[in-house]
């Protein structure tokens, strides 16, 4: 089963729009596909990065951020239901977000 046409599209887009942006280091992982055991042990290995965020998108794919806190690198995985992760961006300067003082929401709020 190969990459669905709308991860293809999604990871061009992002490419195109952040191909200036990245720096050099990054530069060879966006765009790298392969089993999730491998992109989870390849950004351990390669940047010292861990899933600590994540999200489930409306297609039903884990999207996860791995972050390196000690470097402040990051990088985007999106993960289909067929087990087949991408990076889809990677970046520098992660900056964990302050917490907030109202407790976090289990289930998301519609007005």
């Amino acid at each position: 089963m190969g990459i669905p046409k709308w991860l293809r599209v999604l990871i061009l887009v992002i490419l195109t729009l952040q191909g200036m942006m990245i720096p050099p280091v990054f530069a060879q992982s966006v765009g790298f596909c392969t089993s999730y055991k491998d992109i989870k042990n390849y950004l351990l290995t390669q940047y010292s990065q861990s899933a600590e965020y994540f999200g489930i998108t409306d297609e039903g794919s884990l999207m996860e951020i791995f972050v390196s806190f000690s470097t402040s690198t990051w990088s985007a995985v999106i993960t289909p239901p067929n087990g087949f992760a991408c990076i889809v961006s990677a970046g520098m300067y992660w900056t964990p977000r302050i917490p907030h003082q109202r407790e976090a929401l289990t289930e998301p709020r519609h007005q």
